[in-house]
């Protein structure tokens, strides 16, 4: 993917250099983030509407549009375009990633979504989001990315709820 700088009519703009991703994976563990030497800022937590966070694909944390839904995660911002290109490296052929449109926690009524880079699985069978998952994650998978939505502040109802169940 070539980008320059993030632009979207209708969301809050970022400035000329930043580039912003809403993390719901391993990602949002700062300790992650430190080990592939990302360097991010501004980091707070956010929900993607109309999104669902599931494992059923081989164990590991995936996201899918659908309606009704909602996925916490951490909204943070890359600095440099070198910085995410090295985090896309990390992530190559996993998910494509788009644009979409996130809502901070500490968003006041009125506020514009932030527009935002987002991992989304495209390509999926959508019985298997509905039955029994074949390859469960590991508990320690699970407990990085608790730990680090718990670092955030998340709402604990949603790690239990999602990532913890």
């Amino acid at each position: 993917m070539t980008m320059n700088t993030l632009q979207d009519e209708g969301a809050a703009t970022p400035t000329p250099t930043a580039i912003y991703y809403f993390g719901y994976g391993p990602i949002v563990n700062p300790m992650v983030r430190r080990r592939r030497k990302l360097k991010t800022c501004d980091e707070r937590p956010a929900i993607l509407p109309e999104f669902r966070l599931t494992f059923a694909y081989g164990g590991i944390a995936n996201m899918v549009h659908q309606r009704g839904y909602e996925v916490h995660g951490i909204l943070m911002k890359f600095t440099s375009e070198e910085d995410w290109k090295l985090f896309q490296n990390y992530d190559a052929g996993y998910n494509d990633s788009d644009l979409v449109h996130v809502i901070p926690y500490d968003a006041d009524e009125g506020d514009e979504p932030i527009a935002a880079y987002a991992m989304i699985m495209k390509e999926y069978d959508s019985s298997k989001l509905e039955s029994p998952i074949e390859q469960l994650p590991t508990e320690r998978y699970l407990k990085l990315i608790a730990n680090g939505m718990r670092d955030y502040n998340l709402d604990e109802d949603y790690i239990q709820d999602q990532i913890m169940r």
